[in-house]
């Protein structure tokens, strides 16, 4: 909702983060609840390119990137 998503906006701007890492939080502890691991590597594919305009240059190349948050 859009109540939701304000929230979480401001949660993020608060504390001097984006709505991508107040997710990947919130995903990286559920993950932890259900499973009983605390160690794990989550993926998220980064194009690794500023400028959209240099995708035809090379063509669509994604990378993953694995992320393992600390808590």
């Amino acid at each position: 909702s859009e109540e939701l998503s304000g929230q979480v906006d401001d949660f993020a701007a608060r504390y001097g983060l984006t709505p991508f890492i107040v997710f990947l939080t919130a995903f990286h502890l559920t993950l932890t609840r259900f499973s009983g691991q605390e160690d794990f590597a989550i993926g998220s594919p980064v194009a690794n390119r500023r400028k959209p305009e240099l995708e035809n240059l090379i063509g669509y190349f994604i990378n993953m990137l694995a992320l393992r948050p600390v808590v």
